[in-house]
């Protein structure tokens, strides 16, 4: 019977690792001296925060996502703990090896550009397993400076590089890489991160008084919530499906959305409301742009979006509202880990 079962468990991994095509990709992995655990798995894929799971039977497991896109793909333990990255897309037969007293370390195949991060592990891992330094820095530099048509330059960057020390150094090795090579779902976290530790990152929100739907004044303070993102309109028609959609399922992940009008009287504004709801606190301020109470945000056009942090750094500022939304989904990814 166990040699019946052993063979049908080679089948199910052959056939797993014989279909690369389709709409989907598939992991066919091992953590070694991990035993019987429960793992979770989650990245961003340009458009939402996608998660799951699976068993590793003996440290041996299998998993099937979909990534239209090259993505970071996180593991770790039911509990929390760190057990790699891999870079995979749709198409993708992954097979790999990880090692549970060496986190991050892997043997893997199945995407070049996977194959390509793994070995500058291989080779920088007493760095990597040490932490942010300047030794690691350097090793960074020099893996994106002899692979700079490659997607791994990326993620390397992204995972590996101290930022919080060389902002500036950071900001310009991402900038060497061609936007072909750095596409946006992998380095969203990272492009949502470096404003912290920049000049722009000097402006911190104050807690601001708007009107509220029922007539009165409300106080919005960041430091009620994890993150808070403010959106700032004069039309609701900003708000349309895929909008709202997207407004939902950060709902759903306990951050804040403010959405402030700057129509020109209430009136107007309640209409709105009723014509396209949408998640979020609806709050309106008279004076568009220049209101007093909203002059710390700098605004210079609408509609505008500001997403902040919980001591009030503004971590992003702009009139993009799928570039708001990285330093949002990096969050969410961190609360994870």
């Amino acid at each position: 019977m166990n040699k019946i079962l052993t063979i049908a468990s080679l089948i199910l991994t052959l056939a797993l690792s014989a279909c690369g095509g389709g709409d989907t990709f598939r992991i066919n992995g091992e953590v070694e001296g991990l035993g019987t655990r429960s793992l979770k798995f989650y990245y961003y894929d340009g458009d939402r925060l996608k998660t799951g799971m699976a068993t590793a039977l003996d440290g041996k497991f299998q998993y099937e996502g979909k990534a239209g896109k090259p993505v970071i793909v996180h593991l770790a333990t039911a509990q929390g703990i760190p057990v790699g990255n891999m870079i995979v897309e749709n198409g993708d037969a992954i097979n790999v090896k990880f090692f549970s007293d060496k986190p991050g370390l892997m043997e893997i195949s199945g995407n070049s550009a996977a194959e390509k991060y793994a070995s500058f592990l291989k080779e920088n891992y007493p760095l990597v397993a040490a932490g942010p330094s300047g030794s690691l820095d350097i090793a960074v530099e020099k893996f994106i400076a002899a692979n700079p048509r490659n997607i791994a330059s990326a993620v390397v960057l992204s995972l590996h590089y101290d930022i919080a020390r060389k902002p500036a150094a950071a900001d310009s090795l991402l900038k060497t890489l061609d936007t072909k090579f750095r596409p946006g779902q992998l380095t969203a976290g990272y492009t949502a991160i470096i404003p912290r530790f920049t000049a722009d990152s000097l402006t911190v929100i104050q807690p601001v008084r708007l009107y509220s739907a029922a007539d009165s004044m409300t106080t919005v303070d960041p430091a009620a919530s994890p993150l808070t993102l403010f959106i700032f309109y004069d039309s609701r028609a900003l708000f349309d499906t895929a909008m709202r959609d997207s407004l939902s399922r950060l709902h759903d992940h306990n951050v804040a959305i403010i959405n402030i009008s700057l129509a020109r009287d209430t009136a107007i504004w309640k209409e709105q409301l009723r014509d396209k709801p949408a998640k979020g606190t609806d709050l309106w301020m008279p004076g568009a742009v220049s209101a007093p109470a909203l002059r710390q945000f700098n605004l210079n056009t609408l509609p505008a979006f500001a997403v902040v942090d919980s001591v009030g750094t503004l971590l992003y500022k702009g009139d993009s509202f799928d570039n708001a939304l990285e330093p949002v989904h990096q969050f969410m990814l961190e609360t994870l880990r």
